[in-house]
């Protein structure tokens, strides 16, 4: 910044100006507030955004203004080649957030495995319930469920 300014100055001073000139003045502040806005090292200047997007990208990829930028910006921005507006897909993500928020708030069940005939005939009941009676299972079937729950907890949930 110090030598856009020091550029200016000097550019002036070459010309012999009258600083004691409030036109003068006037304009040298003008022509620095030109120089700074136009200053490729200001990141808030289209320049400098177009600069940052060239850089190390092959010069068939390139842009030259701020309306491709912007352009390039929306499409990546945009999941590609989806015909969903960029509403109905933060709509999607939204959605989909709140289903893993329920997921996430499903209890697993505990089952406690009982069998009266070393192994023949198996029963289950919830962990803690001794009120409910407990149900006739087949193991064959609760053994794969629960490798189920091992392999994909969620889906093992919903199927009880």
């Amino acid at each position: 910044m110090k030598d856009i300014i020091n550029g200016i100055l000097e550019e002036y001073a070459n010309n012999e100006a009258n600083l004691h000139s409030e036109a003068l003045r006037e304009q040298l502040t003008e022509d620095i507030v030109k120089a700074l806005k136009h200053d490729p090292r200001d990141i808030s200047s289209d320049e400098w955004r177009i600069s940052q997007y060239n850089r190390n990208r092959t010069m068939k990829d390139q842009i030259s203004s701020i309306e491709e930028l912007d352009e390039k910006i929306r499409k990546m921005e945009e999941p590609e080649g989806t015909p969903y507006t960029k509403e109905e897909v933060e709509k999607w993500k939204k959605t989909l957030s709140e289903e893993i928020v329920e997921e996430e708030s499903i209890e697993f069940k505990k089952y406690i495995y009982e069998s009266p005939d070393g192994g023949k005939t198996v029963y289950r009941r919830e962990f803690g319930d001794y009120d409910t009676p407990r149900e006739k299972i087949n193991w064959e079937e609760e053994k794969e469920r629960m490798k189920d729950t091992w392999d994909d907890p969620f889906k093992a949930a919903s199927n009880g």
